[in-house]
């Protein structure tokens, strides 16, 4: 079917735990040689960039349902809906591009001498609640998948 060679989607904790789990190692290296603030940066930047790859590459995995053939298309339709599956891949797009400005606008308040460590938490807890929005996107995807 045309789902075979998609990758398996990954649920949000799954995402969550890789993500924050590079990010500390991340800080955790910088520390030693470097100031807290470039160690919080590392972190937001890591786990940001962990994030929104690992979501865009849900979207890129999925078939363009403009492009594969018409017999296809109504089969998806069948089994799944092709307006659920696009609007599921829409909220991932979505997520993927929310973090990347989340990341981006905290590495800049650090930078701005903004408390790194407040900042650091708030960047985290905004990504976990854009990541577990998604969730349920997530999860259909994955069955969509295995169809």
């Amino acid at each position: 079917m045309i789902f075979e060679k998609i990758r398996t989607v990954p649920r949000s904790n799954e995402l969550l735990d890789k993500a924050f789990r590079r990010g500390s190692r991340a800080k955790n290296g910088k520390i030693s040689y470097n100031t807290k603030r470039e160690a919080e940066v590392s972190m937001i930047m890591t786990a940001g960039n962990i994030l929104s790859d690992n979501l865009a590459n849900v979207v890129r995995d999925f078939p363009s349902f403009n492009e594969i053939s018409p017999f296809y298309n109504e089969l998806a339709d069948v089994i799944v809906g092709v307006d659920k599956i696009r609007m599921s891949l829409s909220s991932v797009q979505w997520a993927s591009k929310k973090i990347k400005e989340i990341s981006r606008v905290n590495i800049s308040k650090i930078y701005h001498k903004e408390d790194p460590k407040l900042t650091r938490q708030s960047a985290i807890g905004r990504m976990s609640s854009v990541v577990n929005r998604i969730s349920k996107d997530l999860e259909f995807l994955d069955e969509t998948r295995n169809n």
